[in-house]
């Protein structure tokens, strides 16, 4: 059973500062010279049946978790050609067409931005012609119109000229690939068995379209920025990435996987969302291993933005006294008492080696608002100052785990993935979960849970793997936030004052019926039921609201209703 949780957010409260965010998304489904169609060449090279969905399924939870602008797609819309997010599908990804939208996307972004790169498609390998790749093949992005007449595969060596085009202009580059042979693109449609397009073998005429788009790119401004780049891919070079499900639930596994992660985490880097990726890929007994890679320190920044993992950045006025500040983020932007920030000058995210004015630690929290308290004394004024978050405090009561079962060895690799998550892990609390070793696996239960009785939280994970420790670290992390936002609801169930809130039953003949609460308070729902969500505002001020669902079973977090784009004015229901 899945618990419902409400959260109110006040209008006018200042979200984290970051730096835009530009996309390119392309998912080809079908190709132009595939089997059957004039001019194959390739009695192996097939359309696929989930990249296009897998386009729509990461978009989606870039809009509703990330709210990221992407762009929108319907039938018979023509191929985009401006704007903050690009979507090229089918007959619009050709390789004409994917390096224009790469490079337009440079050109428009500014040094500190963020240009994402997602593609889900065929692709394949061609013969390094330049003697720069150690294997002697490079790996290739298959365009809609390629293997067909005198149109070539997008090289990784070319996709690299853009890379760098982006980085010199201090513009970050994320690339998510669901692909095999992490740069070269295969997709296996379904029941084992691969479809691999053929190398690609025509003459290098290619090279003059990428060259020419990159000499067309504005001069590089003056930024003193230190871009990174990312690579995720769904397999390493040797694999075939898959994908399972029928329409219009079709999509690569990596994808899927990728999708969960990022509803999931809350402000991971990308070290972490790779690792939940990872893990989801494993528990799911899919054979292909996911990559990683990309600039020194890339991991560690926050995904698809600029600063360090995980930040939260508010605007902050220091009080008269100099003593204490006010700042404009509370619980339900995530911050909690006990938190450290550093606070700086200016309204926009501090450079990396920025000094800063002062350090603070947060001493209250509301809904939408937290007071400061200062280690030095500022002098009080209005000019512009933001607060950077450098250690987060989980919110809730404090998780201790205690280890049952195994070896000594195997218990003394998670005693050191506890110690090492000392704000995770409250050791003088009371004990409140059990990480058991049972039959070579770790599996984490509550420790109030009868032993004959006890469900399992999450998917187990081997005892004696090389990932032990991370492992382990994923599971408190991901009790952390679990914890942390059931006890927002519990924090703020009293704040919402004059917000009458209903969640009812509905498509029975007889109306909307409200639903019966457990024990706890906490509406009781089933498999089957469909649900309606009633407000009446009657606070004086407009308010947000967001619905999310807990899974206790699985510490999953998702959204479920999201009326952020339309408030609830006051009076409103």
């Amino acid at each position: 059973m899945k618990a419902l949780l409400l959260l109110v957010l006040l209008a006018g409260i200042a979200t984290p500062a970051a730096a835009a965010v530009r996309m390119v998304f392309v998912g080809i489904d079908s190709y132009q010279f595939t089997v059957g169609k004039p001019g194959n060449r390739d009695p192996e090279f097939k359309d696929l049946g989930g990249s296009v969905g897998d386009v729509a399924l990461v978009k989606s939870v870039l809009a509703a978790r990330w709210q990221l602008p992407v762009d929108t797609v319907g039938p018979g819309d023509p191929c985009p050609r401006t704007g903050a997010s690009l979507t090229l599908v089918d007959a619009c990804a050709t390789r004409a067409g994917i390096i224009a939208a790469l490079a337009g996307q440079i050109a428009a972004a500014r040094p500190g931005d963020t240009l994402l790169f997602y593609y889900s498609g065929h692709g394949s390998q061609a013969i390094d012609r330049s003697g720069t790749q150690a294997g002697g093949l490079n790996g290739t992005v298959v365009p809609h119109d390629g293997r067909g007449g005198s149109v070539n595969d997008i090289l990784d060596v070319e996709l690299r000229q853009l890379i760098d085009a982006a980085l010199i202009r201090g513009i970050n580059f994320v690339t998510i690939a669901d692909s095999c042979h992490s740069g070269s693109i295969t997709r296996d449609l379904g029941g084992g068995q691969p479809r691999l397009a053929m190398r690609d073998t025509a003459p290098p005429a290619y090279v003059a379209d990428v060259r020419a788009a990159v000499a067309r790119l504005p001069a590089p401004p003056a930024h003193g920025l230190r871009p990174y780049e990312v690579q995720i891919a769904a397999a390493d070079d040797s694999q075939v990435a898959r994908e399972r499900g029928t329409a219009p639930d079709r999509h690569g596994v990596f994808t899927r996987a990728l999708a969960g992660a990022m509803t999931e985490l809350a402000t991971p880097s990308h070290a972490e969302l790779f690792a939940e990726v990872q893990r989801r890929l494993r528990d799911a007994n899919e054979a292909q291993t996911p990559r990683l890679q990309g600039s020194p320190g890339a991991e560690r920044t926050a995904f698809l933005a600029g600063q360090a993992a995980s930040p939260r950045i508010f605007d902050t006025e220091i009080a008269a006294d100099g003593a204490s500040a006010a700042m404009a983020g509370g619980a339900l932007s995530g911050v909690t008492r006990g938190s450290s920030f550093a606070l700086y000058a200016g309204r926009a995210a501090p450079a990396a080696t920025a000094t800063p004015l002062a350090l603070a630690v947060v001493e209250n929290v509301r809904a939408g608002d937290a007071t400061l308290k200062l280690a030095t004394p500022l002098p009080g004024n209005t000019a512009p100052i933001v607060a950077v978050e450098r250690e987060h405090a989980y919110a809730g009561p404090g998780i201790n785990v205690r280890i049952d079962g195994g070896t000594p060895a195997q218990r003394v690799r998670l005693q050191a993935a506890l110690a090492a998550r000392p704000g995770l892990v409250t050791p003088g609390a009371p004990v409140s979960h059990v990480f058991a070793i049972e039959a070579g696996r770790v599996q984490l239960y509550r420790a109030t849970d009868r032993a004959d009785t006890r469900r399992p939280i999450g998917n187990g994970f081997p005892a004696d793997g090389a990932n032990v420790e991370a492992d382990a670290g994923e599971r408190l992390q991901a009790l952390a936030r679990y914890a942390a936002v059931v006890a927002l609801r519990n924090d703020l169930g009293r704040s919402w004052g004059a917000i009458n809130f209903m969640l009812a039953c509905s498509g029975r003949r007889d109306g909307p019926v409200p639903l019966p609460t457990d024990r706890a308070g906490l509406a009781v729902a089933h498999a089957g039921d469909r649900l309606s969500i009633g407000y009446l505002n009657n606070a004086g001020r407009t308010m947000y609201a967001q619905m999310l669902a807990l899974d206790p079973a699985t510490l999953e977090i998702n959204p479920l209703y999201n009326i952020s784009r339309a408030p609830l004015e006051n009076g409103a229901d």
